[in-house]
């Protein structure tokens, strides 16, 4: 090309292309790069040399730890204890963690993963990690977190309500089983629903069921406190109020009336159901009105003997009361061979005790 001339320069002024001074003191690891210098018209020989760059190589950055947080902040002894860890790598290398668990400054032996048994921490003591980074070529700088172990609530374990099938009128009492790590006293605070609306809260442990209705759910939500905090409020599993039978809570009388054995049955219900009566066991031609109750018993000398009468009180749920009594009627003296009551001396012993007789 015009402008363009070839050298073929020797002697001692012709530029060294096969030798390369390298400058002392480059350290491990730097790439040496050389870089030719055209040859223009003008130029002097002494920028016409080959010029030497250093670049610097790095192969690996450490990872850098952000953040170390213990989880949870103020730690109790009935949750587990673990540490989280925010850091990144420049590379995007897999971080893993080395770690040391502290009590109260001094190393504890074995402890050396995220997480930490709460065994033998107890309240007030001071609980450190560290944690060192590692992208799997190198460790980055380690970094450390504090907490104190604070006070543990008090824990309903066990919560059961009993009798389990109550009926009206029935004691209802909550069985507490509860627990505390820090080995507190615990009180309890009891509030009891009807239906799920609230009817009592305050501390006492049983409820009356005098006034409720059969078919009525009943629960108690108990609260666990020490001297310090609450506990987790536990609710019970409800129970229903089943069905009440009736008893019967009349006396057969021992008497007569013109000549007739009258007796009016009477029975209770707690649910308010109507009662059915009837006569299971008696003698011939004794009646009872099954609405009422009454009992009538044309009485002559022939009925003279022992008779045994059993009587039964049914609710509209077929649960049955009964009555079990022996009349003994005696004739005294020529009337009882005459088909007259005149004579006649009744003598009415119950078979059942005189309380609640359910079937």
């Amino acid at each position: 090309m015009r402008g363009m001339r070839t050298s073929n320069m020797t002697g001692p002024h012709a530029p060294q292309l096969g030798r390369v001074r390298v400058p002392l003191g480059l350290a491990a690891g730097t790439l040496l790069v050389l870089l030719p210098v055209a040859m223009l018209g003008g130029c002097s020989q002494q920028s016409q040399l080959p010029q030497a760059t250093t670049v610097s190589r790095v192969d690996n950055h450490p990872p850098v730890i952000h953040s170390v947080t213990i989880v949870p902040t103020t730690a109790v002894l009935d949750q587990p204890i673990s540490v989280q860890v925010k850091a990144d790598d420049l590379e995007g290398d897999l971080i893993t963690y080395r770690h040391q668990w502290r009590l109260n400054g001094a190393p504890l032996a074995n402890e050396t993963h995220s997480t930490l048994s709460s065994k033998a921490l107890k309240r007030g003591d001071v609980l450190t990690v560290d944690v060192v980074p590692y992208d799997g070529k190198m460790e980055g700088a380690p970094s450390h977190a504090e907490a104190r172990v604070g006070n543990t609530p008090p824990e309903v374990q066990s919560l059961e309500l009993e009798p389990g099938d109550p009926r009206v009128g029935a004691l209802i009492k909550a069985n507490v089983v509860g627990v505390d790590a820090d080995d507190d006293p615990v009180e309890y605070r009891y509030r009891w629903l009807r239906n799920g609306n609230e009817i009592y809260d305050g501390e006492a442990n049983s409820l009356d069921t005098a006034h409720f209705t059969r078919g009525d759910l009943i629960a108690v939500e108990v609260t666990p406190s020490d001297p310090t905090s609450a506990g987790r409020i536990k609710r019970s599993t409800p129970l229903a109020i089943v069905n009440t039978p009736p008893r019967i809570v009349s006396v057969p009388p021992a008497k007569m009336e013109k000549g007739r054995y009258v007796y009016t049955v009477v029975a209770e219900d707690a649910d308010g159901d109507v009662l059915t009566y009837a006569l299971e066991s008696a003698p011939p031609d004794m009646k009872i009105d099954k609405a009422t109750g009454r009992i009538d018993w044309p009485m002559t000398s022939k009925v003279a003997g022992k008779h045994r009468i059993r009587i039964t009180a049914t609710d509209s749920e077929q649960a049955r009361a009964f009555q079990e009594f022996e009349m003994v009627l005696t004739g005294q003296g020529p009337s009882s061979r005459r088909s007259s009551s005149k004579g006649l001396r009744v003598n009415a012993r119950l078979v059942s005790p005189i309380r609640p007789l359910l079937e």
